[in-house]
């Protein structure tokens, strides 16, 4: 039983490992988000003063920058799992801040009754949700931390507005915001499915090449070989020592 234990502990640190590696080793999603506020900001200018959304922009450059600055340490450190799990925690926080600078944008709604800037608005952070589940899907909390601040505020202003026309959009983008989430999580479990199987996979290859490689070395020491018969195909599958014991070429064995 305890054996069993220290395996799964094992299973699950590796599991682990290997999502925290899917986490960090990704290449354009910090770039991606900083094109996008670019031009969110510059597409809502016109509503709100100059000074206010510098400070948005510069407020979103500065996590971006933060994260990034965390993600190279962790990858330079090739930490051990404990600062993995430290890892993992700064990353959570990093989205679930972005998430949340993101929704600070959804005060579009609040500020210009036009129907184009507020479909606009809903259409980036609707964006902005569905790329979060292909960078944040491997680590669940992580995706969660970053899914329901992006969006979840836009909904409550929309609820503050109180028009037939905003109630109707708050509850669609209620459900666009819950099959998302729900997809999210499902890809969550899919990878995190995959990964058991794969290391699995390459543990028990390790273990069988360990043993063969244990069985040669033995009956090499003992002069013993052995052989394997198929009645039906009537071919001879030997080990290695029975060829060394019969001076057999294995490249040249006919083994029928």
């Amino acid at each position: 039983m305890g054996n069993t234990n220290v395996a799964s502990a094992s299973l699950d640190g590796a599991v682990f490992a290997e999502q925290v590696r899917l986490l960090f080793h990704k290449r354009f999603d910090l770039a991606i988000n900083l094109v996008v506020a670019t031009l969110t900001a510059a597409l809502f200018r016109p509503l709100f003063p100059d000074r206010l959304a510098l400070a948005w922009l510069a407020l979103f450059w500065t996590v971006i920058l933060i994260r990034a600055l965390i993600r190279r340490h962790f990858i330079l450190a090739k930490p051990a799992l404990e600062t993995a799990r430290r890892g993992c925690r700064a990353y959570t926080a990093g989205v679930f801040v972005t998430g949340s600078v993101w929704a600070l944008s959804g005060s579009v709604v609040l500020v210009s009754p036009d129907p184009a800037y507020q479909m606009l608005i809903v259409f980036v952070l609707a964006g902005m949700m569905a790329g979060g589940i292909l960078t944040n899907a491997p680590y669940r909390p992580a995706l969660v931390a970053f899914l329901l601040p992006t969006m979840l505020p836009l909904i409550v202003m929309l609820l503050i507005r109180r028009s037939d026309t905003d109630l109707e959009m708050a509850a669609m983008l209620a459900l666009f915001s819950s099959v998302v989430t729900l997809t999210g999580v499902n890809i969550n479990r899919t990878i995190i499915e995959n990964l058991r199987l794969r290391i699995q996979q390459e543990r028990l290859t390790g273990e069988l090449r360990a043993s063969s490689s244990s069985m040669a070395e033995a009956q090499a020491a003992a002069r013993v070989g052995n052989f394997e018969s198929d009645p039906i195909t009537h071919r001879i599958a030997c080990s290695a020592e029975t060829f060394r014991i019969f001076g057999i070429d294995p490249a040249t064995f006919d083994s029928s």
